[in-house]
Parts: structure tokens; sequence; C-alpha cells
């Protein structure tokens, strides 16, 4: 596994409210836009996913739970779920909010695995990928494997906390397989991608303006890395589906993260991240495909809204350009193996 270091700045972790899909979701389902969300439920609830009873009867998740881990539907234990981890940011979850965070990716990874299926029962995508998004500082770096401190952690089982808040580490294997999981509702998908786009382009705003070397380079590896995984989840979920329902996903997909976009451009000194992830956003265009160099290029194609937004004569280098499209399409190529294995 390759360690590289983070660039010697202050740790990116907002304390901004992430930039969610759930508003928009409900938004879109009232107005009847898309196909809805129960079209991914039923195409989901046919025999190919996990119960929640099987979810339910894990030693892990009756541990955390107690007799709330007997409940008596899907959404009874989606909600036992969230509650047991429930906070805002980094700086505010708790410790027991993260062990429990560890506890369900872990449960269910297991789970799925024993199963050797695919996904989970529809009811529990969008919570779990709301719980998710909630740790998206955390998740990106187990995704992109590039800090050591979260490598030595993994054996651990444990979080641990620093000046910067709470952490959570998992096998990378783990987070995959329910990320894979939960994507099969691209709802629950768009809700983990808007969280990382918008994380990484927190990462861009916060390297120094004169970072060079590693401290420029580092973010934007991590970035790529991250994306792409999430690349290759998307292209596992949409190969298994018949064309027309591909279709449709990507449609969903795409629908969602170009509804977060704001009415209008914030500016770079007032919200530097808001801005660089808002340029990217506008580029979605309804047909856009989760193939699309869009979102396959999309850790290097950040880079000019970013270099733009600092107005201080500032280009990123091609050579950066170059190392992100490389590094997403590596990390996506990886994942994709490794998602054939699962």
């Amino acid at each position: 596994m390759t360690t590289q270091p983070h660039a010697p700045t202050a740790n990116p972790r907002s304390s901004r409210p992430r930039r969610a899909v759930a508003l928009a979701i409900g938004i879109l389902v009232l107005a009847g836009g898309g196909t809805g969300i129960w079209l991914w439920q039923h195409n989901a609830g046919n025999g190919e996913a996990v119960e929640c009873s099987a979810l339910a009867r894990n030693a892990k998740i009756e541990d955390l739970l107690g007799s709330a881990s007997q409940a008596p539907s899907c959404d009874a234990l989606a909600r036992a779920l969230k509650r047991a981890v429930k906070g805002g940011t980094a700086e505010d979850h708790s410790v027991a909010q993260a062990q429990a965070v560890i506890d369900i990716l872990q449960a269910t990874s297991d789970v799925l695995e024993e199963s050797g299926k695919k996904s989970l029962d529809a009811s529990l995508h969008l919570p779990m990928a709301e719980m998710i998004a909630d740790y998206t500082p955390e998740t990106h770096e187990i995704l992109a494997q590039l800090d050591a401190e979260y490598v030595t952690h993994i054996s651990d089982g444990k979080p641990w906390r620093d000046e910067s808040g709470v952490h959570i580490a998992v096998d990378h294997e783990v987070l995959v397989r329910v990320l894979r999981a939960l994507s099969q509702t691209p709802e629950a998908y768009a809700e983990v991608r808007a969280a990382e786009g918008h994380y990484a382009a927190e990462n861009l705003a916060s390297i120094s303006p004169t970072a060079d070397g590693a401290a420029l380079s580092a973010r934007p590896a991590g970035n790529a890395r991250a994306l792409g995984v999430l690349d290759a989840i998307a292209e596992d979920v949409t190969s298994a589906l018949h064309e027309d329902e591909a279709v449709e996903w990507d449609k969903r997909m795409v629908q969602l993260l170009r509804s977060t976009s704001p009415a209008g451009v914030p500016s770079y000194a007032s919200d530097a991240a808001g801005y660089i992830d808002t340029m990217w956003t506008r580029t979605l265009m309804p047909t856009t495909r989760n193939g699309d160099k869009t979102f396959r290029e999309q850790s290097s194609r950040i880079l000019d809204p970013w270099g733009k937004g600092r107005g201080d004569g500032f280009k990123p280098p091609s050579g950066l350009k170059e190392d992100c499209v490389n590094g997403q399409f590596a990390a996506y190529e990886e994942t994709k193996r490794a998602l054939g294995d699962l």
C-alpha cells in the first residue's frame, strides 16, 4: 500500500454543513421527477438483496442496538441505526458514535460477504448513505489509501481523537463492499458522490498558495483515488442492470447531483470549496453518464476552477492534471477488479 504525506497545511475538515442531496431527493419525488426511489427499491428487492433481518441478527448489530435490533420493519431498523450514529461534523461526532459507524460498516460487510450478494434491502440504502456521507473526511481517507495513520488504525477496530475531531478506519474492502451495496439505489450513490465531490473541493481550497512538491500534489492525488473508487462502483452497479435500467440509473443520479448546484455561484472569497464544486457540477448535463469524462476526470477538472478562483495568477501544472487523470483511472481499474472478486 502506497503512503503519501499530506500537504503541511491546516486540516481541511470543515465545520460547514456538507452539501447533501437529501433535500433535493424529497423535492424531486414530490414533484414526480424521474422514476422515483420506488423503482430502485423494487429492483433491489427481487431476492438478490440481503434482508434487513439478516443484518439485525449480526452480533455487532445486536450488541450496538440491543432490543432495537429486533425492529419490526426495515424502516425501524434504519431509524435505530441512524440514532446510533447521529452527529453533525467531524468536530462533534462522539467516540461512541464513531464506534457505532465502524461496527455498522463491518457488520454490513460481513453479512454481504457471507450471503454472496451485492445489495442490501433498499430501505437501508439512503439512510446508510447519509451516515457514510456524514463521515466523508474519514471515508475519503479510507478510499484514497494514502494516509498511513488510517492504515495503522484498521486493526484496532476503534476510533481515535485528535485536534481535528474523532476519526474512524475500516478496511478498504469493507467500505467498498458496503458502498456497492448501497449504490444499487441512485439516490444513495448521489448522496455519497456529492459529499465526496464537495470534500475534494475543500481539499483543494485548503492548499497553501505557496505550496509546491508534495504539499501541492498530495491532496489532489487523494481526490483522484477516492473519486476513482466511486467511478468503479457506479459502473459495477449499472453493468449489472438491464440497459434501460442503467440509463435511468444514470439519469437519476446526474439529476440529483445537478440539483445540488445553487442558483448562483458563490464567490471564491466567501466559499472557496463551494465555488470549485459548483463550477464542476454545472458541467453536468442531462445526458451525462457515469462513464463520461465529466466524471472520470473530475479530480483533474476541478483544478481549473480552483486556479481561477484563487485569482493570484496560479495555474495548475499540466503534470498535476495528468497525474490526477491517471490516478483516478488507476483507482477505478483497481476497484473494478476488486469488485469482480466480491
